[in-house]
């Protein structure tokens, strides 16, 4: 028999597992619009003013998305999960999850569309490592959800 509390978890658990397969789905799809021809390839090409921006842009971005999704996620949990109720602490760590994945999906997104409109790397290169970021840290799984929750219980225990 589960309990509440164990059936929220694989609740959560689903969607979040649902949710990190459709974001990360998305850039792929970008691509495969840019290589089947849908959506126009290169039009960057021949402007070097409009390549520098937009490479500085997508680098800046990455620069300042990636570690913020990472370090924090960590801060608002401890913030936010001091005084929650087990219901409450699982919305709102489904909510953390969904912002820090939305996080490390924008700077993939813009680097597959920066690759394809100006043909150079650099897009190319800050999407990849946008996607390793996330498959490593955000992939969800049903031990680190019962493990953050877990801690949110005695972080609970421990103040009262």
């Amino acid at each position: 028999m589960i309990n509440e509390n164990e059936y929220q978890i694989v609740q959560l658990f689903q969607f979040l597992r649902l949710n990190f397969f459709v974001q990360i789905a998305m850039p792929f799809a970008l691509a495969v619009l840019f290589l089947t021809g849908v959506l126009k390839q290169n039009l960057l090409a021949d402007d070097d003013v409009s390549q520098y921006y937009l490479h500085t842009g997508v680098v800046l971005i990455t620069l300042f998305l990636v570690p913020a999704a990472l370090k924090g996620f960590a801060y608002f949990k401890k913030k936010k999960h001091d005084h929650l109720s087990s219901q409450e602490a699982v919305k709102c760590l489904r909510t953390l999850h969904i912002v820090r994945l939305e996080m490390l999906i924008f700077p993939m997104i813009l680097g597959v569309v920066t690759y394809f409109l100006t043909g150079q790397n650099v897009g190319g290169i800050c999407a990849v490592i946008s996607l390793i970021i996330a498959v490593a840290f955000c992939y969800p799984s049903l031990g680190m959800l019962t493990n953050e929750l877990s801690e949110d219980e005695q972080q609970e225990d421990d103040t009262k």
